[in-house]
């Protein structure tokens, strides 16, 4: 599978992102429009640089094959994912760009059907999540932050 960024001017494909086997739940770009970032229901995370080449720069594991969303963070060093385990927790992540083989911190919340909507405001480091529980909509807020210790 493959996705396809189109200019809509001149009604012409201008990138091509390859290496998905499966249905891709979520597409974000960092913030400076130079990296974008995939999450598959093959159950993984790809970054790419769609102006130099088709094949992802980085790729990793990522949640449960359910659904998921994605988004930049901190400066776009990170990714924020939300998902859900195999046994179907929905569960955030955050991931260093620069290594996808595991996430740096997750976090079980709960079991339910519908998914974690992520919005970062980066003046605050706030990840705001918004998902809905049987009748009623949720709204989370995380402080995302690395400390060295």
């Amino acid at each position: 599978m493959t996705i396809r960024i189109w200019n809509i001017a001149d009604q012409q494909v201008k990138f091509t992102l390859c290496g998905h086997t499966d249905q891709v739940f979520s597409l974000a770009w960092s913030l400076d429009g130079k990296y974008c970032a995939t999450l598959c229901k093959d159950q993984r995370l790809r970054v790419y640089n769609p102006r130099s080449q088709p094949e992802p720069i980085n790729e990793g594991s990522g949640p449960g094959g359910r659904g998921g969303h994605i988004s930049w963070v901190l400066d776009g060093w990170y990714l924020f994912v939300s998902g859900f385990s195999k046994t179907s927790e929905r569960q955030i992540s955050l991931y260093s760009v620069e290594d996808l083989a595991s996430p740096v911190a997750s976090i079980g919340l709960d079991v339910s059907p519908s998914i974690l909507v992520p919005y970062y405001d980066e003046d605050s480091a706030t990840v705001f999540l918004t998902g809905k529980v049987g009748f009623v909509f949720l709204l989370h807020t995380w402080f995302v932050c690395i400390t060295n210790n």
